[in-house]
Order: C-alpha cells, then sequence, then structure tokens
C-alpha cells in the first residue's frame, strides 16, 4: 500500500474498469485513497499498485478459461475436501497444486522456513499453478442442512428439523443432536449426505478454476481401507 503527499483537494477518477462503479477518493498518486496520517499524507492503493492488480487479475481469468484435465486418487480428493471444511484462519491459507494435485498450508502469522519457501513459490513464475482453497461458507452448510430436512420422511421430524434452522444459535449442532436422539439410522444417512454435499462442492470448486477431474480408482484398497476414518462434516 502505497505512501504519499499531503492532504490535498480530493478528485474522483475511474480506474478502466470502473464505468458503473461507485466513486473512490483519489488524486493523480492514488487509485484509492484509504485515509491520511496524522501529518496529512495520503494512503492507500497507488494507480500503478491498480494497475499491476487488474493485470494479475486478467491473467488467471484467462488461465480459468483455459481447461486443465486433474488426475486425483479418490483420497487426495477428500483432502481438499477436509481443507474446505476446516473453520476459516485468516492467517493459515491452504492450497492446490493444480499441476501435481498436492495440498498445503502455509502460515502467515508466524512461519518458519517451509512456509517462506512455500510463499516464494506461490507468488513466483509458476504462480498460476497454486489455488487459493476456499472453506465451507456458513450459509452453504444451513443449505445443506435443510436440503436434508426435505428428504426426511417423518413429518414430524421435519417440522422440528426446519424449526431449528430457521432461529437460535448453534443450529448445526442442535440439527445433528436432534437427528441422532430422533433417529440414529437417519444420523448416519445425514452424514453420508453432507459428505455427498462436500465432495461435490469440491469438484464444482475444480470446475470453476477450469479443472476437469479425472478420479483415478483404487488399486491397492489402502484408500478404501481409510473410508470408514472419514471425519465427520462440520
Amino acid at each position: 500500500m502505497g505512501k504519499g503527499k499531503k492532504k490535498t483537494n480530493k478528485r474522483t477518477k475511474k480506474g478502466p474498469n470502473d464505468s458503473d462503479s461507485i466513486p473512490l477518493d483519489q488524486d493523480e498518486n492514488f487509485y484509492f485513497i484509504a485515509g491520511y496520517t496524522d501529518g496529512g499524507f495520503a494512503f492507500g492503493i497507488t494507480w500503478e499498485e491498480q494497475a499491476e492488480i487488474e493485470r494479475k487479475v486478467r491473467e488467471r481469468e484467462l488461465h480459468y478459461a483455459t481447461k486443465r484435465s486433474l488426475e486425483l486418487p479418490e483420497v487426495q480428493l477428500r483432502k481438499i475436501v477436509d481443507v474446505m471444511n476446516r473453520p476459516y484462519d485468516e492467517f493459515a491459507v491452504a492450497y492446490l497444486n493444480v499441476r501435481m494435485g498436492n495440498v498445503f498450508t502455509i502460515n502467515e502469522l508466524d512461519g518458519d522456513e517451509e512456509d517462506e519457501r512455500l510463499r516464494c513459490l506461490v507468488e513466483g513464475e509458476d504462480r498460476l499453478d497454486f489455488e487459493p482453497i476456499p472453506s465451507l461458507d456458513w450459509m452453504q452448510r444451513m443449505g445443506d442442512l435443510f436440503d436434508f430436512a426435505n428428504t426426511v420422511q417423518d413429518e414430524v421430524l421435519k417440522k422440528k428439523l426446519k424449526a431449528v434452522l430457521e432461529s437460535g444459535r448453534k443450529r448445526n449442532q442442535r440439527f445433528r443432536s436432534l437427528v441422532k436422539s430422533s433417529n440414529p439410522e437417519e444420523y448416519i444417512r445425514l452424514t453420508d449426505f453432507l459428505q455427498m454435499c462436500d465432495r461435490e462442492r469440491a469438484i464444482e470448486w475444480l470446475r470453476s478454476i477450469g479443472i476437469e477431474l479425472r478420479l483415478l480408482e483404487d488399486v491397492t484398497g489402502a484408500n478404501r481401507q481409510e473410508d470408514g476414518n472419514l471425519p465427520t462434516p462440520i
């Protein structure tokens, strides 16, 4: 973020892609003025910094438009799902290497030499090979639970489940507890249903970044043995 001259008369300009956007506080040095120091110096995003941001956005959009194929075993897809299901942490950013299929996390707060090495990779010449993995949105999970409630045959239980989703705190936990205490078989079905939702969401995210996934068959049976140890979706 740049820092510049003392506060002058503000004026409003628009960047090349801002014809319909809300006017920003700008001047000849700054595309966006975030504020001013106590001494009256402006700080924010310079025009040069904004041009670089837009260049990278165009570069990545063009990259997404080029379809790529990625071969992964089912166990590796589950790793992507697990990362998407982790609680959001602004200081721990997970990436997928779209060329190799491996997943790794960079600690942005107090990382070590390995974190720094990985950061150089994702910001270097091969940066388009690395995609930050999104976290599961709370509203997405609420949508999953609502969809499951609609599949419940017991009308009394269905009504109770929808009531849980409509108000109150800890809806996710309360929903699960209600299903588990009402019908253990339905709880197993709920777990399978959420795993299916998470799997489809991960595949859809890959498609959104131009990745056509090819799942490889398990040839040793080792991956199948892990199925009983799958983490419960959040």
